[in-house]
């Protein structure tokens, strides 16, 4: 919610400063939807990222429990490839393979925390609940 209220304040910013460089002109109402929609394009993105860290969370559980340890790299890329599946076509291009690779990390760490405290999530038949899921946590 934070980064949608950013995105807006830079975006009014935005138009602000184009009002008082005098680039506000007859067409003024086709800019503001422009703006609308790039405003609500940023928005899509951003609920996207919030579904991706979330997903993030069941996807690199269920790949420990299928491919257990030793296995990093191959998880780290299925997770990256699967998180891709995720995104709707229209926004691929404004997630790199490096930015989901950090969102798995992040999930990877945050899950770690989760697992030490409840070993019974790595076993077969658990659910994998993203609640509580912070995109915050260390990096290992």
């Amino acid at each position: 919610m934070a980064t949608l209220q950013a995105i807006i304040m830079v975006v009014s910013i935005a138009l602000m400063a184009a009002f008082s460089a005098g680039l506000y002109a007859w067409n003024h109402r086709e800019r503001l939807k422009e703006a609308a929609s790039k405003i609500a394009e940023l928005a899509e993105i951003g609920n996207i990222k919030d579904t991706l860290k979330a997903a993030a969370f069941a996807i690199v559980t269920a790949l420990e429990r299928q491919e257990g340890k030793g296995t990093g790299a191959l998880k780290l890329a299925s997770a990256v490839h699967e998180l891709m599946q995720i995104i709707p076509e229209q926004y691929r291009g404004q997630f790199t393979a490096q930015a989901l690779a950090d969102i798995v990390e992040d999930a990877l760490a945050a899950a770690k925390l989760k697992w030490a405290g409840n070993p019974a999530l790595l076993q077969q038949g658990q659910s994998t609940n993203a609640v509580g899921f912070t995109a915050s946590a260390e990096k290992n």
